[in-house]
């Protein structure tokens, strides 16, 4: 099985027109998907800055390309209300023309967990109880629903461009993490490691879903760090092709559209005006 490069754009950019030229262009240059990460909700004491809202820049990427698929890696998902959620992911399905991924996770930044009203013991049960929901939803049940965390009335949401709404894959590094994406999730996402590490992780959660008498497709993705140069970047695809990962995410780098573009040349080009003409 090829390979699939996925690239991870950035959440913080000079103009939101540099941001969604660097998603055409990556597009042009034969990535399968394109993804954005949660920003940052720091604390008035963190000297981390924040970072912008991923569905917003996917709505917005949704616009300009018109292949590659669109996702987050992830997304604390449960900081939203299952209903509200629901609706917003289904809109995305359909300004998308069907091309959502949602990499969902438990969260572990404390001050958006806060906000959220989400306490950190209850994290992992309430995404669980969230991706039951909206799932129903999506399948066009409407409800009520009366769950240990959510109570909510009769209602629907709009349909999704796929039947049973966009694929959710479950992101996670501890083994609780690994159990969840095995019981819920249309595929997991490594939060990246050496190769090794990764495949016997991946081995873990697919043990843990056989195990739970899950069968059908599920995806293997893994988040990796951008190449230093060419001879890496075919390291990167031979040692994480090798543990047995559906595709790898690879995060923005200056030197990455030039690579995927010229992946045998060593003339760095920086094409960088490719999507504008």
């Amino acid at each position: 099985m090829t390979l699939r490069i996925g690239v991870k754009l950035p959440l913080r950019f000079g103009s939101a027109g540099e941001f969604l030229a660097d998603a055409q262009a990556y597009e042009a240059a034969g990535a399968h998907s394109l993804w954005v990460g949660e920003g940052a909700l720091p604390s008035r004491d963190d000297r981390q800055a924040p970072g912008l809202e991923p569905w917003t820049l996917l709505a917005a990427t949704a616009a300009v390309t018109s292949r590659v698929l669109l996702g987050t890696s992830v997304s604390v998902v449960a900081q939203w209300p299952p209903a509200v959620f629901a609706q917003m992911a289904a809109t995305l399905e359909h300004v998308s023309r069907a091309r959502t991924i949602i990499g969902a996770g438990a969260g572990y930044e404390r001050a958006r967990l806060a906000a959220a009203g989400v306490p950190d013991e209850q994290r992992g049960a309430r995404l669980e109880e969230f991706v039951e929901m909206v799932r129903r939803m999506w399948r066009g049940d409407p409800g009520p629903f009366e769950g240990r965390f959510y109570h909510l009335p009769a209602a629907s949401v709009v349909r999704t461009a796929r039947p049973g709404g966009p694929p959710i894959l479950i992101g996670g590094s501890t083994e609780p993490g690994f159990k969840r994406a095995a019981r819920l999730g249309d595929g997991f996402i490594h939060r990246g490691g050496p190769p090794d590490q990764v495949k016997k992780e991946f081995d873990r959660v697919v043990k843990l879903r056989e195990e739970a008498g899950r069968k059908g497709d599920f995806e293997l993705w893994v988040q990796v760090c951008p190449p230093r140069g060419r001879g890496a970047w075919k390291d990167t695809l031979r040692d994480y092709g090798r543990t047995g990962a559906t595709g790898i995410i690879v995060s923005h780098a200056p030197n990455l559209l030039d690579i995927l573009r010229n992946p045998d040349s060593e003339d760095d080009r920086q094409d960088l005006l490719i999507a504008t003409g």
